[in-house]
C-alpha cells in the first residue's frame, strides 16, 4: 500500500501538517459549539469545522473562533445537504462577518450566486482568509469527465477545492478515488464519497493526496462519517 506523504497546508495565518483530521461540529447553541471544539481537541483533531447552518442563536465570534485549533467556518445551504434555508445574502453575510472577526478559513459552495461568490473571494483576499470552494453531489457520483471538468472550473477561484459525492455502490467509490488520482489541480483537492459504502474513501483519499479528512464530533454531519478517534487511528495504521 502507498504510504502517506506528509505535507503542509496553509489556512489563513496557520500552518497544518497533512493529512489533517478535521473535527466537524454541528450544534444549535454556542455552548454546544464550544463543547464540541473542546471534545475535538481532546480527541486528537488538528482543526475544527464549525457548521453555522446548525446554530440557532447569533454567533459570538470570540467564543467560536477562540482556542488552539484552526477553524473552518461552514454555512451549508439545504441544496447541498446543509441546514440553512434562508436567503443567500444572509448566509454569505454570516461567513463574511466571521472572516472580518479573524476566521482563518471559510467553506464556500461553488453554487453560490456569482456576484456573492466574487464578493466573498474579494473579501477573503483582503482579510487573508483561506477559501475552500466546495461542491456536493447528493444523488450519486457523476461520470469521471464531469467531475474533472467541474474541479478545473473551481480551481481558478478557490485556495482549496473540495468535491464530495454520494457513493451508492463500490463502483462509485472507485470512481471518486480515480478522480482524486487524476485531477492534478494547481491547488489542493479534498475529495471523498459520502454514504456507508463510501466510508473508507475518507481514509483512502489521504493516500491519494487529499489534505483534509473530515470526522465527526458527536453526531455525524454527513452519512458515513467516522468519529475523530477512529479516523486518527486508521490514518496512523495506513501511515505505517
Amino acid at each position: 500500500m502507498r504510504s502517506l506523504t506528509p505535507g503542509v497546508l496553509r489556512l489563513g495565518d496557520r500552518r497544518l501538517r497533512t493529512p489533517a483530521v478535521c473535527g466537524s461540529v454541528m450544534e444549535s447553541t454556542l455552548e454546544g459549539m464550544e463543547r464540541g471544539k473542546r471534545k475535538a481537541e481532546r480527541s486528537g483533531a488538528d482543526l475544527v469545522e464549525l457548521r453555522l447552518d446548525g446554530l440557532r442563536e447569533p454567533p459570538d465570534w470570540d467564543r467560536l473562533l477562540g482556542g488552539r485549533l484552526p477553524v473552518i467556518l461552514t454555512h451549508r445551504p439545504e441544496r447541498e445537504g446543509g441546514g440553512f434555508r434562508g436567503r443567500e445574502e444572509e448566509r454569505v453575510g454570516r461567513l463574511m462577518e466571521g472572516m472580518e472577526q479573524g476566521g482563518s478559513c471559510v467553506d464556500l459552495e461553488f453554487s453560490t450566486p456569482p456576484h456573492l461568490l466574487r464578493e466573498v473571494l474579494s473579501r477573503a483576499r483582503e482579510e487573508g482568509t483561506t477559501v475552500i470552494l466546495s461542491h456536493h453531489e447528493l444523488s450519486g457520483t457523476p461520470p469521471l469527465g464531469h467531475l474533472l471538468k467541474t474541479a478545473r472550473r473551481m480551481e481558478r477561484l478557490g485556495d482549496l477545492v473540495k468535491v464530495v459525492t454520494l457513493a451508492r455502490n463500490t463502483e462509485e467509490v472507485l470512481r471518486i478515488l480515480e478522480f482524486l488520482h487524476r485531477a492534478r489541480l494547481s491547488v489542493p483537492l479534498v475529495s471523498f464519497a459520502m454514504g456507508e459504502v463510501g466510508t473508507l474513501s475518507r481514509i483512502l483519499s489521504a493516500l491519494l493526496g487529499s489534505p483534509l479528512v473530515y470526522a465527526s464530533v458527536g453526531k455525524p454531519t454527513a452519512p458515513g462519517q467516522l468519529d475523530v478517534e477512529t479516523t486518527r487511528l486508521l490514518l496512523e495504521r495506513v501511515r505505517k
